[in-house]
């Protein structure tokens, strides 16, 4: 009888086994499908580049960053007008 139910707890053991090593083939193979539907998908992911092209927001960001660009620089050219006109006063003052 003992032997029996030694038996029994082995081949229950054995069947939590299999059935681990089964649930991991099947996560693997879904792994496998995943990879390979995500080879041939006829949808291409959008890339960054795709993104800066088409989005309207990163086109809106751009235009703003351009124009403040824009803006900096005459402020620049401004002021070294007016320092080099304040210098040619200075020197036709001395």
């Amino acid at each position: 009888m003992l032997e029996a139910m030694v038996g029994a707890l082995k081949a229950i053991i054995d069947l939590l086994l299999k059935r681990d090593e089964n649930k991991k083939v099947r996560v693997e193979t879904k792994l496998r499908e995943r990879e390979l539907s995500d080879k041939t998908s006829y949808i291409q992911k959008a890339t960054l580049d795709d993104v800066k092209k088409y989005d309207p927001k990163f086109k809106a960001i751009e235009r703003n960053i351009s124009s403040i660009t824009n803006l900096i620089i005459q402020i620049i050219v401004i002021f070294l007008l007016l320092l080099c006109i304040g210098a040619l006063i200075y020197i036709e003052k001395n």
